[in-house]
């Protein structure tokens, strides 16, 4: 191979290279506190949804409300998807009716907030603890520098008695 050529060469290095689910950072859930949110996506860890199911477990006549504000939590159509399926309606026509599902680019955003939340609450509690462990050790050094002060006293109060008893015997002569 010339010189010339390398130049002209191109790199097949990354040609089979494939982006998986796992490189997908698209989908970050930012989390909720909305109860009907949070049912509808415990539902959906089960399963896929039908549209008519989200709005029994969410309360609402429009599942459209509640998809629409976990979309807007960041699972986005990538993150919590919609197909549509026809349904046969009592007259005989088709009724549209569809299911949604959490992808699993959406089910491991949720998890990443799931554990982001307890990972807080678990911090929370152990800052908690830890200040209750310092004022505990706290008070036990304070007790200690009393306990300490009041061995002090009655060191001094045995040795002012030996001191005594020292010079009581000198005078009565030793006995």
């Amino acid at each position: 191979m010339k010189k010339s050529d390398r130049r002209q060469a191109e790199s097949d290095l990354f040609d089979a290279f494939e982006t998986g689910p796992y490189f997908n950072t698209s989908v970050i859930f930012r989390g909720t506190e909305d109860i009907c949110c949070l049912r509808v996506l415990e539902y959906l860890f089960e399963g896929p949804a039908w549209d008519i199911e989200i709005a029994a477990i969410a309360g609402t006549s429009s599942p459209a409300d509640v998809v629409s504000t976990l979309r807007n939590l960041g699972l986005g159509d990538q993150g919590l998807a919609y197909q549509q399926a026809k349904w046969i309606g009592i007259p005989s026509r088709p009724i549209l009716h569809g299911y949604y599902f959490l992808t699993e680019a959406g089910r491991q955003a949720v998890l990443d907030w799931q554990s982001t939340v307890y990972l807080g609450a678990m911090t929370n509690i152990l800052e908690k603890q830890a200040a209750f462990l310092e004022n505990e050790l706290t008070y036990l050094i304070k007790e200690m520098e009393l306990i300490a002060q009041e061995i002090e006293s009655i060191t001094l109060e045995f040795e002012q008695l030996i001191f005594q008893i020292s010079t009581i015997s000198k005078h009565t002569g030793g006995n």
